[in-house]
């Protein structure tokens, strides 16, 4: 979803999709699909209704993104800002009034606890 709200640069080659239930992986002609198991506590926050289908907002998007990274150990904002501008290559411009809570909520989760204050400091 960050591709599709325009938020980095890169082309996507796969679809991933959060569940709560035991991920799975497919491989087909259309393209691969990854549905990514993620906790109850998370599924729900920042999620909107879009025709009618339940769709991860930009803020969602890049909480589940960091969420995913099992090695990624930073806790300071200017860390992860650093991180997010030269590795993952993130548009801060193209970032316009995120909603704060979702950053809020997720660290409220109790997952990753400093990551998402950082995170919520950065925008903040």
């Amino acid at each position: 979803m960050l591709a599709e709200y325009g938020l980095i640069p890169d082309r996507v080659v796969e679809t991933i999709s959060a569940v709560t239930a035991r991920g799975k992986r497919f491989v087909t002609p259309v393209g691969r699909f990854v549905y990514r198991t993620v906790p109850v506590a998370t599924f729900a926050i920042g999620v909107r209704s879009v025709d009618g289908a339940m769709v991860a907002g930009p803020e969602k998007a890049l909480c589940d993104f960091i969420d995913s990274r099992s090695r990624l150990r930073i806790s300071s904002p200017r860390s992860l800002r650093m991180y997010l501008e030269n590795d993952v290559r993130f548009d801060f411009d193209a970032f316009e009034n995120p909603d704060i809570g979702v950053f809020s909520a997720y660290a409220a989760s109790g997952r990753k606890y400093g990551l998402f204050k950082a995170l919520e400091r950065i925008f903040t």
